[in-house]
């Protein structure tokens, strides 16, 4: 029974791992590093992207319905073509469960395919002010946080780009510039240990969680700047979720956990529960056997938007713009809710199974426009409250 818990606690921290690893580099809250194209990965396993002589006839998508098949997909795949362009190069704050994504475009659109490389942050806005010096471009698309699109967008590294598909989207999920769009959204919620908390225990606000009986009982991310704790206290106090006694009271009666323990430490039992966690990352972990349920409680939910905008003088434009363009269709929506369990935000997306309807979350996003300039004025907060550097 032992080896057989041991084993289950390696693999699910395997996964938390990865899990968490995206999250945080969405947040800014870790290191990012450079993985394998996974269109090199494609070809070591025997999927690579299907060749151009095996297309439909151009006025077809192979694997949507017609009525996926916008006219501006169809000659953005024909002027691709043209072009010879055969691949898009993608730098991404997200791995997990995306190759899917990626191999569903590569069988829509034959003879084009994606290679994605997990880069964020730093190295991101550093990449790109390099490629943009020397000349020497690389990357065509970035799909990561908001702080880093909206400062990508502010350096001038975005070109204009407004895909014909998000006609419909909300203008909360587009950059009035039109130099970035939003495909989807993460929540960040509650994660707690089954035996430890009860069902009629789960908080449901955030004064259930600052109860007597959870001090130093659950945990949140470390403070960093840029954690997931300093996007919530951010966001929520933007919206006016959470009250200055709450945060001073958070601060006593939480631990602060590295965010590696987000998950790990609510799964293994070290905690009770912990905060801000990304849900989807939770849900992939509870369908993998660990011990956790997923609460969204008010005043204490907040979602997270990355953005996806296309790269000023990228090699690859047509066919990146076609990519972009593809990921606001009915078709690519559902698959990022159901590989990724994110919420797609285009009017008519499923929401993912066993999470609540975003509307019922309540608005806590951060104006596209606000972000950064609203979370450096946050940082000073924390640190008179939490004492973090």
């Amino acid at each position: 029974m032992t080896k057989q818990r041991n084993t289950i606690t390696i693999q699910l921290r395997l996964l938390i791992g990865l899990s968490i690893a995206t999250a945080c580099m969405v947040a800014g809250c870790g290191k990012s590093s450079e993985i394998s194209p996974t269109s090199t990965q494609a070809a070591d396993t025997g999927t690579r992207a299907p060749d151009r002589s095996t297309a439909q006839a151009q006025d077809t998508v192979p694997g949507a319905s017609s009525s996926q098949q916008p006219k501006e997909l169809r000659d953005l795949y024909q002027q691709a073509q043209a072009a010879h362009e055969d691949e898009v190069v993608l730098y991404t704050a997200f791995s997990v469960g995306f190759d899917d994504i990626w191999n569903a475009f590569a069988h829509d659109f034959p003879g084009i395919r994606v290679r994605s490389s997990q880069l964020a942050g730093a190295q991101l806005l550093t990449r790109l002010t390099s490629e943009a010096l020397s000349g020497n471009h690389k990357g065509d698309l970035v799909l990561t946080g908001y702080s880093d699109t909206a400062q990508l967008a502010a350096d001038g590294r975005l070109a204009v780009d407004v895909p014909g598909t998000t006609r419909d989207l909300d203008s909360r999920y587009k950059d009035p510039a039109g130099t970035y769009q939003i495909p989807f959204s993460n929540v960040f919620a509650l994660v707690y240990n089954t035996s430890q908390v009860k069902p009629g225990e789960v908080p449901k606000t955030m004064d259930d969680v600052l109860l007597p009986q959870w001090r130093q009982r659950f945990g949140l991310p470390k403070l960093t700047g840029l954690s997931l704790t300093d996007v919530a206290i951010a966001s929520l106090s933007f919206h006016h979720e959470i009250t200055e006694a709450q945060l001073q009271h958070l601060a006593s009666n939480a631990q602060q956990i590295d965010s590696t323990g987000m998950l790990s430490y609510p799964a293994e039992g070290r905690l009770a529960f912990t905060i801000w966690v990304p849900a989807h990352s939770a849900w992939r972990m509870q369908h993998a056997g660990a011990p956790i349920g997923i609460a969204f409680p008010k005043n204490l939910t907040y979602v997270l938007s990355p953005g996806i905008g296309l790269v000023q003088d990228a090699p690859h434009a047509h066919a990146a713009r076609l990519l972009k363009a593809w990921l606001f269709t009915p078709r690519a929506q559902a698959l990022l809710v159901e590989k990724t369990h994110s919420y797609g935000t285009m009017p008519g997306a499923p929401t993912p199974v066993g999470f609540p309807a975003l509307a019922e979350l309540g608005r806590t996003d951060l104006p596209l426009d606000q972000t950064n300039a609203i979370l450096k004025q946050s940082r000073i907060r924390t640190l008179a409250l939490f004492g973090q550097e």
